[in-house]
């Protein structure tokens, strides 16, 4: 059984997450929004989020997947695995 252990800041937010071999750190702005997170062990860029008047998208590194809001707020994606290309 793996071993789950989470930080948190002052302010309530998670900062980071390790749990069996996943060691993840998340970077917020000064108002605690989730702007990314980053996978320590690949040392590479795991998801990001995109804010404008609020969440307007979020990019999945790995899967190479975009989500986004539209302007009537509904929500779609696009999904490519590395090395493919998504329509």
């Amino acid at each position: 059984m793996a071993d789950f252990y989470y930080n948190y800041n002052d302010g309530g937010n998670r900062i980071n997450k390790k749990a069996g071999t996943t060691n993840e750190y998340y970077l917020r702005d000064h108002t605690g929004r989730e702007l990314l997170v980053y996978d320590n062990n690949t040392g590479r860029l795991k998801m990001t989020n995109i804010f404008s008047n609020g969440l307007m998208g979020r990019i999945d590194v790995e899967w190479e997947s975009v989500y986004v809001q539209n302007e009537m707020g509904f929500w779609y994606w696009q999904m490519a695995k590395r090395g493919s290309v998504g329509r």
